[in-house]
């Protein structure tokens, strides 16, 4: 019975996903472009990283920085999709390319980034995982431990051509403001669910959500630091503590 029940909870679970992965065939999603933080659609119930928060590096002279980091218990796959239903976007769009341009008043389309888990074996004998190109790596995490942890877990991966999981996305769109200002728009969505070892998987997901007010047209933003408890080869290490900053021109929400 138990296991009777075990798989109609899955079958549920992937028919749910179906149904919101509808509208993955194209490459756009349009929807309207937000210029608060109330209108991006962050869900309630996330627990605030205000460790991250501090940790971000310093923004330019001159521009202000708001920022707000929450960790979820929900997939990152699930999490790309709300997100991709409340925002849209254009996939590998570069915002940037058409920001100098903007009149007071307008925006960019937003644009989104995705990255999938790979599953190459690593060697962390350093710290992050990366590959071995000395020939004596000690210690491993093995590809296969981390796609028979997502399989335990339960995740659904996107349907596709062939299965993939969400590593991390990055959506992003840039405001002028009536008073010329520029503001760049930056939603985080990454997976934090998987152990240090790639050997187990919990479904959590961070969202970060950044704004930055600039003077002038600004340039191309760096990556930003992992997830808290994610692992990857991809990532970066965090930066140093940031300073406060001013408040947003916006009105900041509330913590939740």
């Amino acid at each position: 019975m138990a296991h009777l029940e075990s798989n109609l909870i899955h079958g549920l679970r992937k028919l749910m996903l179906g149904v919101a992965l509808v509208g993955l065939a194209g490459s756009t999603v349009v929807a309207q472009v937000p210029r608060s933080y109330g209108e991006i659609g962050v869900p309630k119930g996330g627990v605030r990283l205000n460790d991250y928060e501090s940790n971000l590096p310093p923004p330019a002279q001159g521009d202000v920085r708001f920022v707000r980091a929450y960790k979820f218990n929900t997939t990152s796959e699930m999490m790309f999709q709300h997100f991709r239903g409340e925002v849209g976007g254009k996939r590998d769009y570069d915002a940037t390319q058409d920001s100098a341009t903007l009149e007071p008043g307008e925006t960019t389309p937003i644009g989104y980034h995705i990255e999938y888990h790979q599953f190459q074996d690593l060697c962390r004998d350093s710290g992050e995982p990366k590959p071995d190109s000395t020939g004596t790596c000690k210690l491993w995490v093995r590809g296969a431990d981390k796609r028979r942890a997502f399989h335990q877990s339960g995740r659904i991966p996107l349907e596709g051509a062939e299965p993939v999981w969400v590593d991390r996305v990055t959506f992003m769109w840039m405001v002028r403001d009536s008073d010329g200002k520029w503001v760049r728009w930056r939603l985080l969505v990454a997976d934090a669910g998987l152990t240090k070892d790639w050997k187990r998987h919990d479904p959590y997901s961070m969202v970060v959500v950044e704004q930055l007010t600039h003077v002038h047209p600004p340039a191309p933003p760096p990556p930003p630091p992992p997830a808290p408890g994610a692992d990857s080869s991809a990532h970066t290490p965090p930066a140093p503590p940031a300073p406060d900053s001013a408040p947003p021109p916006q009105q900041a929400p509330p913590n939740r």
